[in-house]
């Protein structure tokens, strides 16, 4: 399913999380949150974020993020 919505959606975005029922851990709120957010930011245009006030770089706090 997410291979055929990149293949026939190429410009999108297109994050994902499975969690597994036996994976405690993929089952906690952090941990698939966390994840898309990582997907997310990995299509962050970098430069803009060097535009940014290095005083002012908060928003990308990942607990902020969460």
């Amino acid at each position: 399913m997410v291979e055929n919505l990149i293949l026939t959606t190429p410009a999108a975005v297109v994050s994902y999380f499975f969690c597994k029922h036996d994976e405690a851990k993929s089952l906690k709120a952090r941990t698939i949150i966390g994840s898309i957010a990582r997907q997310l930011f990995s299509c962050v245009n970098l430069e803009a974020i060097d535009r940014v006030d290095p005083m002012n770089k908060s928003f990308l706090d990942t607990d902020k993020v969460l």
